[in-house]
Protein backbone atom coordinates (compact mmCIF):
# COMPACT_ATOMS: atom_id res chain seq x y z
CA UNK A 1 0.00 0.00 0.00
CA UNK A 2 1.40 3.39 -0.99
CA UNK A 3 1.10 5.88 1.84
CA UNK A 4 0.14 9.40 0.84
CA UNK A 5 1.55 12.39 2.70
CA UNK A 6 -0.59 14.25 5.21
CA UNK A 7 0.47 17.32 7.19
CA UNK A 8 -0.05 17.03 10.96
CA UNK A 9 -1.01 20.28 12.68
CA UNK A 10 0.13 20.61 16.31
CA UNK A 11 -2.29 22.38 18.60
CA UNK A 12 -1.07 24.19 21.73
CA UNK A 13 -2.52 26.75 24.12
CA UNK A 14 0.29 27.60 26.51
CA UNK A 15 3.92 26.89 27.38
CA UNK A 16 5.40 26.97 30.89
CA UNK A 17 2.23 27.69 32.87
CA UNK A 18 0.51 25.88 35.76
CA UNK A 19 -1.91 23.81 33.70
CA UNK A 20 -2.22 20.11 32.79
CA UNK A 21 -0.95 18.80 29.46
CA UNK A 22 -3.13 19.88 26.51
CA UNK A 23 -3.64 23.32 28.07
CA UNK A 24 0.09 23.76 28.66
CA UNK A 25 3.40 21.96 28.16
CA UNK A 26 6.54 22.75 30.14
CA UNK A 27 9.27 24.91 28.64
CA UNK A 28 11.62 21.93 28.70
CA UNK A 29 9.17 19.65 26.92
CA UNK A 30 8.32 22.22 24.26
CA UNK A 31 12.05 22.64 23.59
CA UNK A 32 12.43 18.85 23.31
CA UNK A 33 9.53 18.65 20.88
CA UNK A 34 10.90 21.41 18.67
CA UNK A 35 14.36 19.81 18.85
CA UNK A 36 12.81 16.51 17.69
CA UNK A 37 11.28 18.25 14.66
CA UNK A 38 14.63 19.86 13.84
CA UNK A 39 16.65 16.64 14.22
CA UNK A 40 14.20 14.66 12.09
CA UNK A 41 14.30 17.26 9.33
CA UNK A 42 10.65 18.36 9.50
CA UNK A 43 9.63 21.18 7.20
CA UNK A 44 7.76 23.49 9.60
CA UNK A 45 5.26 25.35 7.43
CA UNK A 46 2.89 28.19 8.27
CA UNK A 47 -0.90 28.06 8.21
CA UNK A 48 -0.94 30.06 4.97
CA UNK A 49 1.33 27.53 3.25
CA UNK A 50 -0.81 24.64 4.53
CA UNK A 51 -3.94 26.31 3.18
CA UNK A 52 -2.30 26.85 -0.21
CA UNK A 53 -1.07 23.24 -0.27
CA UNK A 54 -4.52 21.73 0.37
CA UNK A 55 -5.79 24.09 -2.34
CA UNK A 56 -3.13 22.59 -4.68
CA UNK A 57 -1.52 25.99 -5.18
CA UNK A 58 1.99 25.13 -3.87
CA UNK A 59 4.32 22.16 -3.50
CA UNK A 60 5.99 21.47 -0.13
CA UNK A 61 8.82 19.27 1.12
CA UNK A 62 8.04 16.32 3.42
CA UNK A 63 7.99 15.43 6.23
CA UNK A 64 6.06 18.60 7.02
CA UNK A 65 4.28 19.90 10.10
CA UNK A 66 2.35 23.03 11.10
CA UNK A 67 2.46 24.51 14.63
CA UNK A 68 -0.51 26.42 16.08
CA UNK A 69 -1.44 28.19 19.33
CA UNK A 70 -4.89 29.34 20.50
CA UNK A 71 -6.28 32.34 22.38
CA UNK A 72 -3.24 34.66 22.66
CA UNK A 73 -1.66 34.09 26.08
CA UNK A 74 1.33 36.19 27.16
CA UNK A 75 3.40 33.04 27.79
CA UNK A 76 3.39 32.38 24.03
CA UNK A 77 5.76 35.35 23.78
CA UNK A 78 7.65 34.81 27.05
CA UNK A 79 8.34 31.07 26.75
CA UNK A 80 7.37 29.70 23.31
CA UNK A 81 8.78 32.53 21.19
CA UNK A 82 12.48 32.13 22.14
CA UNK A 83 12.31 28.40 21.43
CA UNK A 84 10.70 28.91 18.03
CA UNK A 85 13.43 31.42 17.19
CA UNK A 86 16.11 29.03 18.47
CA UNK A 87 15.10 26.48 15.82
CA UNK A 88 14.06 28.93 13.12
CA UNK A 89 10.45 27.73 13.21
CA UNK A 90 7.17 29.52 12.52
CA UNK A 91 3.86 29.10 14.37
CA UNK A 92 0.33 30.34 13.74
CA UNK A 93 -1.30 32.16 16.65
CA UNK A 94 -5.11 32.34 16.66
CA UNK A 95 -6.12 35.33 18.78
CA UNK A 96 -9.52 35.88 20.38
CA UNK A 97 -9.56 39.58 19.56
CA UNK A 98 -11.72 40.71 22.51
CA UNK A 99 -8.95 39.39 24.79
CA UNK A 100 -6.16 41.56 23.35
CA UNK A 101 -4.66 43.36 26.35
CA UNK A 102 -4.97 47.18 26.43
CA UNK A 103 -1.56 48.83 26.11
CA UNK A 104 -1.92 50.65 29.44
CA UNK A 105 -2.53 47.37 31.29
CA UNK A 106 0.70 45.70 32.38
CA UNK A 107 1.30 42.01 31.61
CA UNK A 108 1.14 39.58 34.51
CA UNK A 109 4.47 38.84 36.16
CA UNK A 110 3.20 35.55 37.62
CA UNK A 111 1.30 33.17 35.33
CA UNK A 112 -2.01 31.80 36.57
CA UNK A 113 -3.94 28.78 35.37
CA UNK A 114 -5.99 28.70 32.16
CA UNK A 115 -9.45 28.94 33.73
CA UNK A 116 -8.48 31.77 36.06
CA UNK A 117 -6.77 33.72 33.26
CA UNK A 118 -9.95 33.60 31.17
CA UNK A 119 -12.13 34.38 34.20
CA UNK A 120 -10.03 37.45 35.03
CA UNK A 121 -10.28 38.64 31.41
CA UNK A 122 -14.08 38.44 31.52
CA UNK A 123 -13.87 40.72 34.55
CA UNK A 124 -11.58 43.25 32.88
CA UNK A 125 -8.09 41.98 33.78
CA UNK A 126 -6.39 41.04 30.51
CA UNK A 127 -2.90 40.78 32.03
CA UNK A 128 -2.43 37.15 30.98
CA UNK A 129 -3.04 37.91 27.30
CA UNK A 130 -0.97 39.61 24.61
CA UNK A 131 -1.24 43.28 23.65
CA UNK A 132 -1.40 44.62 20.11
CA UNK A 133 2.18 45.90 20.29
CA UNK A 134 3.38 42.45 21.38
CA UNK A 135 1.50 40.85 18.50
CA UNK A 136 3.18 43.30 16.08
CA UNK A 137 6.56 42.40 17.55
CA UNK A 138 5.93 38.66 17.22
CA UNK A 139 4.72 38.96 13.63
CA UNK A 140 7.68 41.13 12.65
CA UNK A 141 10.18 38.51 13.85
CA UNK A 142 8.81 36.14 11.17
CA UNK A 143 8.34 33.47 13.85
CA UNK A 144 4.56 33.95 13.96
CA UNK A 145 1.50 34.31 11.78
CA UNK A 146 -1.45 36.00 13.50
CA UNK A 147 -5.05 35.00 12.72
CA UNK A 148 -8.51 35.40 14.31
CA UNK A 149 -9.95 32.94 16.81
CA UNK A 150 -13.33 34.70 16.78
CA UNK A 151 -13.88 37.93 18.71
CA UNK A 152 -15.48 36.87 21.97
CA UNK A 153 -14.75 33.10 22.19
CA UNK A 154 -17.99 32.75 24.15
CA UNK A 155 -20.12 29.90 25.33
CA UNK A 156 -23.91 30.12 25.32
CA UNK A 157 -26.71 28.39 27.24
CA UNK A 158 -28.54 26.05 24.87
CA UNK A 159 -31.38 24.87 27.11
CA UNK A 160 -33.19 25.86 30.29
CA UNK A 161 -32.10 22.60 31.96
CA UNK A 162 -30.07 23.52 35.04
CA UNK A 163 -26.85 21.52 35.39
CA UNK A 164 -25.11 23.17 38.33
CA UNK A 165 -24.33 26.34 40.24
CA UNK A 166 -21.54 28.84 39.60
CA UNK A 167 -19.02 28.78 41.28
CA UNK A 168 -20.01 26.10 43.77
CA UNK A 169 -20.36 23.11 41.44
CA UNK A 170 -19.16 24.54 38.11
CA UNK A 171 -16.69 27.44 37.98
CA UNK A 172 -15.75 27.27 34.27
CA UNK A 173 -14.99 30.69 32.77
CA UNK A 174 -17.42 30.06 29.89
CA UNK A 175 -20.32 30.53 32.30
CA UNK A 176 -19.50 34.23 32.61
CA UNK A 177 -19.76 34.63 28.83
CA UNK A 178 -22.96 32.55 28.72
CA UNK A 179 -24.61 34.90 31.23
CA UNK A 180 -23.14 37.83 29.27
CA UNK A 181 -22.50 39.36 32.68
CA UNK A 182 -19.41 39.63 34.93
CA UNK A 183 -21.29 37.86 37.76
CA UNK A 184 -20.72 38.44 41.44
CA UNK A 185 -19.23 35.87 43.77
CA UNK A 186 -22.75 34.80 44.75
CA UNK A 187 -24.16 31.55 43.41
CA UNK A 188 -25.60 31.68 39.89
CA UNK A 189 -27.47 28.81 38.17
CA UNK A 190 -25.71 27.06 35.31
CA UNK A 191 -27.58 25.57 32.34
CA UNK A 192 -26.55 23.22 29.56
CA UNK A 193 -24.13 25.18 27.38
CA UNK A 194 -22.09 24.98 24.18
CA UNK A 195 -19.95 27.02 21.78
CA UNK A 196 -21.61 30.35 21.01
CA UNK A 197 -20.73 30.31 17.29
CA UNK A 198 -22.11 26.81 16.82
CA UNK A 199 -25.31 27.03 18.84
CA UNK A 200 -28.48 29.07 18.70
CA UNK A 201 -29.07 29.81 22.39
CA UNK A 202 -30.10 32.18 25.15
CA UNK A 203 -29.01 35.84 25.12
CA UNK A 204 -29.74 38.97 27.15
CA UNK A 205 -31.22 42.22 25.84
CA UNK A 206 -32.92 40.77 22.77
CA UNK A 207 -35.45 42.84 20.86
CA UNK A 208 -38.97 41.34 20.71
CA UNK A 209 -38.52 40.29 17.07
CA UNK A 210 -35.36 38.34 17.97
CA UNK A 211 -36.96 36.21 20.71
CA UNK A 212 -38.13 32.64 20.19
CA UNK A 213 -41.21 32.67 22.42
CA UNK A 214 -41.70 28.91 22.10
CA UNK A 215 -38.88 28.43 24.65
CA UNK A 216 -39.07 29.53 28.31
CA UNK A 217 -36.84 32.41 29.42
CA UNK A 218 -34.00 32.01 31.92
CA UNK A 219 -33.76 34.60 34.68
CA UNK A 220 -31.70 35.18 37.82
CA UNK A 221 -30.93 38.22 39.97
CA UNK A 222 -32.64 40.56 37.52
CA UNK A 223 -30.84 39.19 34.43
CA UNK A 224 -33.18 37.70 31.82
CA UNK A 225 -32.01 35.51 28.96
CA UNK A 226 -34.35 34.69 26.07
CA UNK A 227 -33.90 32.04 23.40
CA UNK A 228 -32.82 33.80 20.21
CA UNK A 229 -34.33 33.20 16.80
CA UNK A 230 -32.22 31.58 14.11
CA UNK A 231 -32.13 34.88 12.21
CA UNK A 232 -30.63 36.58 15.27
CA UNK A 233 -28.13 33.73 15.64
CA UNK A 234 -26.92 34.28 12.07
CA UNK A 235 -26.54 38.04 12.58
CA UNK A 236 -24.75 37.56 15.91
CA UNK A 237 -22.31 35.04 14.50
CA UNK A 238 -21.50 37.08 11.40
CA UNK A 239 -20.96 40.18 13.52
CA UNK A 240 -18.47 38.33 15.74
CA UNK A 241 -16.63 36.82 12.76
CA UNK A 242 -16.46 40.14 10.93
CA UNK A 243 -15.22 42.06 13.98
CA UNK A 244 -12.40 39.60 14.63
CA UNK A 245 -11.36 39.49 10.96
CA UNK A 246 -11.51 43.29 10.72
CA UNK A 247 -9.24 43.76 13.75
CA UNK A 248 -6.62 41.29 12.55
CA UNK A 249 -6.66 42.48 8.93
CA UNK A 250 -6.30 46.09 10.04
CA UNK A 251 -3.21 45.05 12.02
CA UNK A 252 -1.83 42.67 9.39
CA UNK A 253 -3.34 43.53 5.99
CA UNK A 254 -1.20 41.00 4.11
CA UNK A 255 -2.68 38.05 6.03
CA UNK A 256 -4.86 35.49 4.33
CA UNK A 257 -8.30 35.49 6.03
CA UNK A 258 -7.94 32.19 7.89
CA UNK A 259 -9.22 31.39 11.39
CA UNK A 260 -9.53 28.70 14.02
CA UNK A 261 -12.97 27.72 15.31
CA UNK A 262 -13.33 28.53 19.02
CA UNK A 263 -13.92 25.29 20.93
CA UNK A 264 -12.61 23.44 17.88
CA UNK A 265 -15.93 22.62 16.23
CA UNK A 266 -18.11 23.96 13.43
CA UNK A 267 -21.18 23.08 11.40
CA UNK A 268 -21.88 23.49 7.67
CA UNK A 269 -24.02 26.50 8.63
CA UNK A 270 -21.11 28.09 10.51
CA UNK A 271 -18.78 27.39 7.59
CA UNK A 272 -21.25 29.21 5.31
CA UNK A 273 -21.44 32.20 7.66
CA UNK A 274 -17.65 32.35 7.88
CA UNK A 275 -17.32 32.25 4.10
CA UNK A 276 -19.91 35.04 3.77
CA UNK A 277 -17.93 37.02 6.36
CA UNK A 278 -14.79 36.92 4.22
CA UNK A 279 -12.86 33.89 5.49
CA UNK A 280 -11.17 31.40 3.17
CA UNK A 281 -10.49 28.55 5.58
CA UNK A 282 -10.51 27.43 9.20
CA UNK A 283 -8.85 24.99 11.58
CA UNK A 284 -10.64 22.65 13.97
CA UNK A 285 -9.80 19.80 16.38
CA UNK A 286 -11.13 16.77 14.51
CA UNK A 287 -8.93 13.79 13.74
CA UNK A 288 -8.12 12.83 10.18
CA UNK A 289 -5.77 13.75 7.35
CA UNK A 290 -4.81 17.10 5.87
CA UNK A 291 -4.37 16.39 2.15
CA UNK A 292 -4.84 18.31 -1.10
CA UNK A 293 -8.47 18.79 -2.08
CA UNK A 294 -10.05 18.72 1.39
CA UNK A 295 -12.53 21.32 2.59
CA UNK A 296 -10.37 24.33 3.61
CA UNK A 297 -12.82 25.05 6.45
CA UNK A 298 -12.04 21.57 7.84
CA UNK A 299 -8.29 21.67 8.47
CA UNK A 300 -7.54 19.10 11.18
CA UNK A 301 -5.36 19.62 14.25
CA UNK A 302 -4.35 17.41 17.15
CA UNK A 303 -3.68 18.61 20.69
CA UNK A 304 -0.30 17.93 22.24
CA UNK A 305 -1.75 16.54 25.45
CA UNK A 306 0.38 13.51 26.28
CA UNK A 307 3.65 13.81 28.17
CA UNK A 308 6.77 12.22 26.76
CA UNK A 309 8.65 12.50 23.49
CA UNK A 310 7.68 8.99 22.40
CA UNK A 311 3.97 9.93 22.47
CA UNK A 312 4.74 13.14 20.59
CA UNK A 313 6.58 11.17 17.89
CA UNK A 314 3.76 8.61 17.66
CA UNK A 315 1.18 11.38 17.25
CA UNK A 316 3.16 12.81 14.35
CA UNK A 317 3.56 9.38 12.73
CA UNK A 318 -0.15 8.59 12.92
CA UNK A 319 -1.02 11.85 11.16
CA UNK A 320 1.79 12.08 8.62
CA UNK A 321 0.09 9.90 6.01
CA UNK A 322 -3.52 9.92 4.95
CA UNK A 323 -4.33 6.23 5.37
CA UNK A 324 -3.01 5.99 8.92
CA UNK A 325 -4.66 9.29 9.86
CA UNK A 326 -8.06 8.13 8.56
CA UNK A 327 -7.71 4.70 10.19
CA UNK A 328 -6.75 6.20 13.55
CA UNK A 329 -9.69 8.61 13.37
CA UNK A 330 -12.08 5.71 12.66
CA UNK A 331 -10.71 3.69 15.59
CA UNK A 332 -10.92 6.63 18.01
CA UNK A 333 -14.45 7.57 16.89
Amino acid sequence: MQLKNSVPVLYYHRVGTPDPAHLSVSVEEFDQQMNFLARRGYNVIGAETLYKWVRKEVVIRFPAVCITFDDGFIDNLVFAHPILQKYGFKAALFVATSLIRPELQKPASVHTDFNNAHTLARRGDFSHFLSASELYFMKNTSAWEIYPHSHRHDQIFISSEQTGVFPDTDNHWGILSAWDNPLSENAWPVYKRGAALVNCGYKANLLPGDIDYSCPAISHAGVVLHKETFAHYERRVKEDLQISLGIVQKMFPDNLPLMCWPWGRATPELERLASESGYLGAFRTDMGANIPGINPFYLRRFPVKKNGLARFALGLLLRSNSQLAHLYAMLRN
